[in-house]
């Protein structure tokens, strides 16, 4: 089985993430943290691993990548808007279509368009 990469950490690091954890991070610490996820997921690398082990271990780093990514987005005005789309479906749910109302619909959808 390959050894997959560990990220180097510091002390200050580990400082950075108590301190987050605690909801004490200065502005210097929560960019300390952030730049560690990058670096753990490989957020800007590629994933992939050569040897007997490496299909299963490149699918992991993948895996951690991904994660990376989600992160990263979190700070989009994309991921703000679909919060906020979301939490908005969730006050006003659509209208439950009841069975007739479902099949009237499925019909009128499949008439061929002028």
């Amino acid at each position: 089985m390959a050894t997959l990469p560990e990220p180097e950490t510091t002390e200050a690091e580990v400082h950075a993430f108590r301190a987050l954890f605690a909801g004490t991070a200065d502005a210097a610490q929560q960019r300390m943290v952030c730049k560690w996820i990058e670096r753990a997921t490989g957020m800007w690398g590629v994933p992939y691993v050569a040897g007997p082990d490496g299909e299963r271990d490149t699918l992991v780093l993948i895996g951690g990548k991904r994660v990376g990514v989600m992160i990263g987005n979190m700070a989009t005005l994309e991921a703000l808007e679909a919060a906020r789309a979301l939490a908005e479906l969730k006050r006003n749910p659509p209208a439950q279509l009841t069975p007739a109302a479902r099949r009237e619909t499925r019909r009128h959808n499949s008439q061929p368009k002028p």
